[in-house]
């Protein structure tokens, strides 16, 4: 009975280890804005809103220190679109090294008027350590197109095959408990 209490104990460890880690808020608490190019950008205590249009718009802050676990290949970016068109857009998390995770992703996944989550796939990484400390937000606009979003939260979303392998260890614990029996 100790050993699956130990065994449950373990899982439940690993289970919360393995759930999307948050990275960031974008309110006034979490990000202190260093530059931003956007026409019009406002802050509030829970969020960060953006609009203008241009060649690139982009904005950067620096946040507490993070220490990310685990070899991150996503992210979960949360906010609301009042209107873009189809531009891609490309958010780095740097450390204090200038080292980098480069996550790219497209306003068109998002629909106007909600808040909703779109996943940012890693596109490009230099000498990262580890800490991110710093984040930038490049979008990549035509002169005419008009960019208006408003962002909430940042997670980091854990690697599938790290489940798979949880999922086999927890599969051969229960092989090897169901064997002892017999």
């Amino acid at each position: 009975m100790k050993k699956l209490l130990l065994a449950f104990a373990l899982s439940a460890f690993f289970l919360q280890a393995l759930h999307a880690q948050f990275i960031t808020g974008f309110g006034t608490g979490d990000l202190t804005l260093v530059d931003s190019s956007f026409g019009t950008s406002s802050q509030t205590a829970s969020s960060y809103s953006i609009s203008g249009s241009g060649l690139t718009g982009y904005f950067s802050g620096t946040i507490t220190p993070l220490v990310l676990s685990g070899g991150i290949t996503q992210l979960s970016l949360t906010g609301t679109l009042g209107s873009s068109y189809n531009t891609s857009f490309d958010l780095y998390l740097q450390d204090s090294n200038d080292g980098y995770l480069m996550f790219s992703g497209n306003w068109s996944v998002f629909s106007a008027g909600s808040a909703q989550s779109a996943l940012l796939s890693l596109s490009d990484s230099y000498g990262f350590n580890g800490t991110v400390s710093k984040l930038t937000l490049f979008s990549n606009l035509s002169v005419s197109e008009p960019l208006s979003f408003t962002f909430d939260a940042l997670s980091a979303v854990p690697e599938p095959t790290a489940l798979l392998l949880l999922g086999m260890g927890l599969a051969g614990i229960a092989m090897r408990r169901s064997l002892r029996r017999r």
